[in-house]
């Protein structure tokens, strides 16, 4: 009879089904699977399964072959391939070299399974840099990978906490959390369309960004917080003069101003300096409202016109920072059934009256004329405010939701345009805060970006070219692109569960409005 030792040895000799035999008489410590195929790969994973790099940086990635009871397997061949070489190029052993801005999928394959990692690829940031959305992918109804978003924990992570969204490759830092900046039960800001909750970006290059939001938001509890792209988050303090609401508080659109903080607070419209922490009154400034004041603040291009609430759905403001002009609209039922909300378009000239979602009234601030109130056949709300036009969501009975633009048209009237086809549920919230200037359009508003935040849950509406997304989209409707998942899942069913992101000027998407988490993206 043979020893232990040769048994060992002879396992690898005798056929397959004696082995088991033979181990049980002679005690093997382990059996092999001799004779037989070698157990395939069930699944790869990419080690890191997300990240970024400066252009001309390196990454160096890892796949893990395993087997259908998730157990390793060594040995197996991996090939590795770049969705997007001119972002990104990967190596034979799995070295990525970023190329330059974008993103870019990579992904490893063995016998026919596949692992992906989600890259970012980010160049310096020079003041002056006009952002491009067309680095994006295209938005094609793309959905969140659960899974990967789920390993993150991001409600466990502290404030601080940054990740690259797992679809697209952009960056997401986490604004705040259950502690950070006090004990809340949640934090955000309200509708993305109107005020600019983020301001413009100051400090070298530019590269610096203060935020405003609630804790929570509607409340008498404002703070303020500045972002530094590739550092995060510094100086977090509460607002010594208070906005009575959101929608009351504006950071300013022109160059040069980018620590003013417009903000109706009491009767009062006042200018706030966001570095020294003080009011700072100059010209016209403070503007009396004569009572304390609903809100809905919003500004042109250049800080001229100012529009807001004075009563809500009543009386309605119109201030011209420059010359000192205010004007007011009263309806006491509010164009005839009890709701008033201004909207301004960007230019300054014109601002929609808008009534019950389909009731619209145009006001020429220019002449302060109103025009006739019209009933339009489609829903008017929760829309971009552009140069020129409005952008919103046709939030019909049925998918797949169109997206319509609204502009000016003859007699002080609104003609409606549909511009897409597809959209991002029936509750999307439009933001039309970046404002893009004539040189970067080439003088054609219609190529205007707008942001767009869509929460409609996986399957509630498939086919959706936004799903639980935040996304972008030409006023023309000839482009649209896919910035990030925001993976609010509870918005249907609890209000501040809604992605509000909102842009700024150059782009930087703001808080969005996601309970205690309130992520903020740049690409």
């Amino acid at each position: 009879m043979p020893s232990r030792s040769e048994a060992n040895f002879l396992v690898s000799l005798i056929p397959a089904a004696a082995v088991a035999a033979a181990c049980a008489s002679l005690g093997c410590l382990a059996v092999e699977r001799v004779g037989l195929s070698p157990l395939p790969v069930a699944a790869v994973a990419v080690t890191p399964a997300s990240g970024s790099l400066p252009v001309g940086g390196t990454l160096q990635l890892s796949a893990t072959s395993r087997d259908s009871a998730g157990g390793v397997l060594s040995g197996r061949v991996v090939t590795w391939a770049s969705d997007n070489p001119t972002v990104a190029t990967v190596s034979p052993s799995g070295l990525v070299t970023g190329v330059r801005s974008g993103a870019a999928t990579i992904t490893a394959t063995s016998e026919g399974k596949n692992g992906t990692a989600a890259l970012a690829v980010q160049g310096a940031v020079s003041a002056g840099s006009v952002p491009d959305p067309t680095l994006l992918p295209v938005a094609s109804g793309q959905l969140p990978n659960v899974a990967a978003y789920t390993a993150l924990n991001v409600p466990g992570r502290p404030a601080g906490f940054s990740y690259n969204d797992p679809v697209t490759g952009v960056r997401v830092w986490k604004v705040t959390s259950a502690t950070t900046p006090m004990a809340n039960g949640s934090a955000g800001h309200d509708y993305a369309d109107g005020s600019n909750s983020v301001s413009r970006g100051w400090g070298p290059n530019n590269n610096t960004h203060t935020l405003v939001f609630g804790v929570p938001q509607g409340s008498a509890n404002y703070w303020l917080v500045d972002f530094t792209r590739g550092v995060g988050f510094s100086n977090y303090r509460k607002l010594p003069v208070q906005p009575n609401r959101d929608l009351s508080a504006s950071f300013a659109s022109v160059a040069g101003q980018e620590r003013i903080l417009y903000i109706i607070s009491g009767s009062q419209l006042v200018r706030f300096n966001t570095a020294t922490m003080a009011l700072e009154n100059t010209g016209f400034f403070p503007v009396n409202l004569g009572q304390t004041a609903w809100g809905w603040l919003q500004q042109d291009k250049s800080d001229t016109w100012f529009v807001g609430m004075v009563v809500n759905n009543q009386v309605l403001f119109a201030f011209n920072a420059q010359t000192g002009q205010y004007f007011t609209y009263t309806d006491a039922t509010g164009l005839g059934s009890g709701r008033m909300e201004p909207r301004l378009e960007r230019d300054g000239r014109y601002a929609i009256l808008e009534n019950a979602q389909t009731t619209v009234k145009l006001w020429d601030l220019s002449t302060n004329t109103l025009g006739p109130t019209q009933t339009i056949a489609t829903p008017f709300f929760h829309n971009a405010d552009l140069r020129g036009h409005w952008i919103s969501v046709n939030a019909n009975a049925f998918a797949p939701f169109a997206e319509d633009r609204y502009d000016v048209s003859g007699g002080l009237t609104v003609n409606r345009t549909q511009v897409m086809s597809n959209s991002g549920g029936p509750d999307v919230h439009n933001a039309g805060n970046w404002v893009q200037s004539d040189a970067e359009l080439g003088g054609n508003l219609l190529k205007q970006w707008s942001f767009l935040s869509g929460f409609s849950n996986i399957g509630a509406w498939p086919g959706t070219l936004w799903t639980l997304a935040i996304g972008l989209m030409r006023s023309d409707g000839s482009d649209a692109r896919l910035l990030l998942h925001h993976y609010s899942t509870n918005a249907a069913s609890q209000y501040w569960a809604m992605p509000f992101g909102e842009p700024t000027r150059p782009v930087s998407t703001g808080p969005c409005r996601s309970g205690s988490r309130a992520p903020m993206a740049r690409w």
